[in-house]
Order: structure tokens, then C-alpha cells, then sequence
């Protein structure tokens, strides 16, 4: 184990090294995060970054989104392509989060065990 840890630790050194630490645009905030990977699935980085830019400006606070009609929520989000799936699985999602946590957010996951 303790091998296995200190090759791993090699071969991320030489991977920053080659590389850097890239950005994919990826968000520090879970659903931001969540929001941004089910936009980029199967579509252009300037496609899905366009769309969640149009939603996150247009909506504000993931809050706002339980109360946006899916259509509504299709027409932001529709320059990623597969407005209509994408839109019900953005409002899916908005709906449990507030249903179980009472608020859309994933937070709450963070004090959650891993178990």
C-alpha cells in the first residue's frame, strides 16, 4: 500500500509537471458543478459553457428554479443541445433538492457520511 501511495504521488508530480493544474471550467460549488457537467454531456465546451452562463444569469439563485417552467428552462439552456431532456432533468433535480433538503442546494450533503 504504502508503495502504491508513493508511485501515485510520482506519477502526479510528473503529470503537473507536464501539464499543470488545468481548469475545465469546473465550479467549486456541488451544484454548480452538477448543473455545468449535465450541460457539457455530449455537446462543444462553447455550446454548454454559453448555456449555463444564459441559465446562471437568467435564473440567479438555483433557488429560482423549482419555480421556472421547463419550458422556460429549455429555452436557456437549449444553445447545449437536448433542450428538452436537459431542461427536465435540470428541473428534476431542482425539485428533489428542495423536496428533501428544503432548499436547492446540495450542502447538506457535505455533513453527510460517506458510509
Amino acid at each position: 500500500l504504502a508503495a502504491q501511495r508513493s508511485l501515485l504521488k510520482r506519477s502526479e508530480r510528473r503529470l503537473r509537471r507536464a501539464y499543470g493544474r488545468p481548469r475545465h471550467g469546473n465550479k467549486s460549488n456541488a451544484l454548480d458543478e452538477l448543473i455545468f457537467i449535465l450541460l457539457s454531456r455530449q455537446t462543444d465546451d462553447r455550446s454548454f459553457s454559453a448555456a449555463y452562463r444564459r441559465l446562471r444569469r437568467e435564473v440567479g439563485s438555483w433557488k429560482n428554479l423549482p419555480r421556472l417552467s421547463t419550458a422556460r428552462i429549455r429555452r436557456l439552456v437549449e444553445a447545449a443541445g437536448l433542450g428538452n431532456q436537459r431542461a427536465r432533468e435540470i428541473k428534476q433535480i431542482a425539485r428533489r433538492l428542495d423536496r428533501d433538503f428544503g432548499s436547492v442546494t446540495l450542502s447538506a450533503l457535505s455533513g453527510m457520511s460517506t458510509d
